[in-house]
């Protein structure tokens, strides 16, 4: 790919998981896209972990139950080594503790299983910035509810209309309207 005359690298990509039939699908949608290259796709934390070293790649994908090395150690890794690496992280747990200890751990998304394929393939572009000012893709409104206690990057300026849902925007600063979800002395403002 080039843009302005300079040749544009793909994106590199690990999957950690071990269900096989989901890393299957998630892996062939990922690589349908130009500018995107599944280096590696692993089963277990282990073998994940030394797929980061090997390729260091710009996005992992795992799932957090993972054999031999947990997905929030990976995280821990990936933070400590300071490599600049976007995390998707997925699971069946959807308890509200541990989604926000993997966003406090800094995780970029969080998407429950089971989930669509174009759900993380959106997750993905949007990382590497596909979607942005995008000629075949304009947005009306933006709803930001991944109720992370803090904004992980939503704009006023993602589309006409930003709404922030849950606690850690602030109305006309991260976005048009805010809708509270936690009672309390700040509720309304």
């Amino acid at each position: 790919m080039r843009a302005r005359g300079v040749l544009m690298s793909k994106t590199k990509i690990v999957v950690i998981d071990n269900d096989k039939k989901a890393v299957w699908e998630l892996s062939k949608s990922l690589e349908c896209e130009e500018n995107i290259e599944v280096v590696s796709v692993e089963e277990n934390g282990i073998d994940g972990l030394e797929a980061i070293n090997k390729y260091n790649p710009d996005i992992v994908i795992m799932e957090l139950l993972l054999t031999g090395i947990d997905g929030f150690s990976i995280i821990d890794y990936i933070k400590e080594c300071k490599y600049d690496i976007k995390i998707i992280l997925t699971s069946v747990i959807n308890q509200q503790n541990i989604v926000r200890e993997a966003f406090d751990k800094g995780i970029d998304y969080f998407v429950v299983k089971p989930y669509d394929v174009n759900t993380i393939v959106n997750r993905v572009k949007r990382i590497i910035g596909e979607n942005k000012n995008s000629e075949t893709f304009s947005a009306i409104y933006s709803v930001d509810s991944i109720i992370a206690k803090k904004n992980l990057g939503t704009s006023i300026d993602d589309a006409p209309i930003v709404i922030g849902v849950g606690p850690g925007f602030e109305a006309k600063i991260d976005c048009d309207l805010v809708i509270e979800t936690k009672r309390g002395h700040y509720l309304g403002k």
